[in-house]
């Protein structure tokens, strides 16, 4: 059972690289694109806040979120919506210690006859970013932290987020207090 345990892990993380690759190369050439269907902006977030809170509780920290919204359904991509928030919350787990907290705050700031503006915020107690590494974190393979933390991922993530995230016609910005 370990042994199947840890070739499902492995094959988990090969094919998220295979992705993340995949996802470069169509950001590179130009050729990512961005869907435009209806989706439940309530549920994508309860189906990312679950999957992520098994991740929390693992490492003992608590996940918490707060939706301020009127409008829940929308026209987008609920797939790189979700591999956004997916991607930031799972750094934001990951670089947290033990009893820390990570919130996910969701507020509608902008609405019109057309549409409407949100804002997605990621917040952690962490040890945060230095200066230095905040000019690299969202450079293709760049990773930050201990050894035992940059292992675990590509240096993709966030470059590939930033990316979607402008396609999507936002920004996507770092603070660290």
């Amino acid at each position: 059972k370990e042994s199947l345990a840890k070739l499902n892990d492995s094959s988990r993380y090969l094919l998220g690289l295979i992705n993340d690759i995949l996802d470069m190369s169509r950001i590179d050439q130009g050729m990512m694109t961005i869907a435009d269907e209806n989706f439940s902006l309530d549920r994508v977030l309860d189906e990312i806040c679950s999957i992520m809170q098994a991740q929390a509780q693992r490492k003992q920290i608590k996940l918490l979120s707060k939706v301020q919204v009127k409008h829940t359904d929308l026209t987008g991509d609920p797939i790189r919506l979700k591999q956004v928030l997916m991607n930031l919350l799972s750094n934001a787990v990951k670089f947290t210690p033990k009893d820390g907290q990570v919130f996910l705050t969701v507020e509608e700031i902008e609405t019109t006859d057309t549409g409407a503006a949100y804002r997605f915020c990621v917040s952690d107690s962490g040890v945060g970013i230095s200066k230095e590494d905040i000019s690299r974190i969202f450079e293709s393979f760049e990773q930050i932290g201990s050894n035992r933390t940059r292992s675990q991922g590509t240096g993709l993530g966030l470059p590939i987020s930033r990316n979607i995230v402008e396609l999507m016609g936002g920004t996507l910005k770092v603070k660290n207090e």
